[in-house]
């Protein structure tokens, strides 16, 4: 293999003997690439929505306490570290929620 391509997501199809990737190489790695990003994407989702008690599109610090019963510090560091834009609060939108579901371990 080149040593330009020795990633690990490339090593899953390459080569199929030879140095080249074939179309139907690329085409398998990009459906299991989106394929992933899809089951993340959904896994988000859910997370979020088991987050967002009152369904109102947020997710405050008394919210990720209550739901993953962590202590309000906790939960506030959380929302720290991952509002975006300064309210308080989590939005699906905002990385706050993907980190929040990940190092916590929501939705699994």
């Amino acid at each position: 293999m080149p040593a330009s391509l020795n990633t690990t997501s490339y090593d899953v199809v390459f080569f199929a003997g030879d140095d080249y990737l074939s179309y139907k190489e690329y085409e398998k790695m990009m459906v299991e690439q989106l394929e992933s990003q899809i089951v993340e994407q959904q896994f988000l989702e859910q997370c979020f929505a088991k987050m967002d008690v009152n369904r109102d599109g947020t997710i405050t610090a008394k919210e990720i306490a209550k739901t993953m019963k962590i202590s309000n510090a906790e939960a506030d560091e959380l929302v720290r570290e991952g509002d975006t834009d300064g309210d308080g609060e989590l939005t699906f939108e905002g990385t706050g929620t993907h980190l929040a579901c990940n190092s916590l371990g929501i939705g699994n």
